[in-house]
């Protein structure tokens, strides 16, 4: 197969997974963009390579049989002994860019003036790095069963962004019909709103404490551990409406050590739909807190009540001394 050939299976490869990417980032689905970007990426560092170097030393290069080491302060390459390792997955982005120094290096030296040289072995340099970050990030970001992360979602909107920067940082360096091709490929909208997946919608619908199960490695005790809670006055769950008796147990499968209470003991309240063994190793705080046991085995609650209403006490100023208070009795 010689480069022309070459060139174009990888075109017609990184074309199809770039532009999935890209069509999976616009409909808002952000674990499929990152299970497509993933291959595009070292498809894309493939293309970088074949496109500066003949067939015959990009093969001899990606199987191991040379090795360029870079001078980057001098913006050149040269041979060293060759590792005999094939360069795969995130390493592609380090060949691509030791590769660009190999073929460029001199041209860049003809630039006029040296800050334009900085300039653009800035961009490479911080490029490569990033493409390599990018293909590890999105290796793990895939591997998810549907559930997309806040933290994911920022990652996609960079990462959907970032890879037409790279495209147009390289236009003097790669040749007029690669830069052409790069030029067709699609493109990420902006403002794109990630879907909910079925996986996550299901979660949100069958469980209310989603973020609350999260905090407490669903709901299992840790050995060594006090827990500490603060109650909001109502119970809600995500339509508004109170906590069933059956979602109000959930919160009894850990044992609490302390907890503040902002319900004044209503029915809709964690207190009056404790389990029996709850309420008789329950010691209620009335007046202060020196009333606090520190006994294992006690859960001691600090309840609102008309005469002393601890709802307007909850400012930053008292939750702050309280917070540090059970910091020092609690092992939270």
């Amino acid at each position: 197969m010689d480069k022309t050939d070459h060139m174009e299976d990888i075109k017609i490869r990184f074309q199809h997974d770039y532009n999935e990417a890209i069509d999976n980032y616009n409909s808002g689905d952000c674990v499929l963009f990152f299970r497509n970007i993933r291959p595009a990426i070292e498809t894309f560092c493939k293309l970088v390579i074949f496109d500066l170097v003949d067939t015959v030393l990009a093969e001899e290069l990606l199987s191991g049989q040379k090795t360029l080491h870079c001078d980057y302060k001098n913006s050149t390459a040269s041979f060293i002994t060759p590792t005999n390792r094939a360069v795969e997955n995130s390493m592609l982005a380090s060949l691509a860019q030791q590769v660009i120094y190999y073929t460029k290096g001199a041209t860049l030296a003809l630039y006029s003036t040296q800050r334009t040289v900085n300039r653009i072995k800035s961009a490479i340099d911080s490029d490569f790095v990033k493409l390599a970050s990018d293909f590890k990030n999105s290796s793990e970001a895939g591997m998810h069963d549907g559930v997309s992360t806040v933290e994911n979602e920022i990652e996609a909107r960079n990462l959907s962004t970032f890879m037409p920067k790279v495209f147009s940082d390289l236009r003097t360096i790669l040749s007029n019909e690669t830069i052409a091709f790069l030029s067709t490929l699609n493109r990420p909208l902006s403002n794109v709103t990630f879907q909910s997946s079925c996986v996550e919608s299901s979660l949100k619908t069958s469980n209310d404490f989603l973020v609350f199960d999260e905090l407490t490695n669903r709901m299992e005790q840790a050995a060594g551990l006090d827990y500490v809670i603060i109650l909001p006055e109502f119970l809600n769950d995500h339509n508004e409406h109170p906590l069933s008796k059956e979602r109000l147990a959930d919160f009894f499968q850990l044992h609490w050590s302390f907890v503040v209470d902002l319900d004044a003991k209503t029915e809709f309240g964690l207190y009056e739909n404790a389990p029996s063994h709850v309420k008789s190793s329950t010691r209620i705080i009335t007046d202060n807190l020196s009333e606090v046991s520190g006994t294992s085995n006690l859960t001691n609650w600090i309840l609102e009540k008309e005469d002393w209403i601890l709802a307007p006490m909850m400012t930053e100023k008292h939750l702050g001394k309280l917070l540090n208070y059970l910091q020092i009795h609690f092992r939270s």
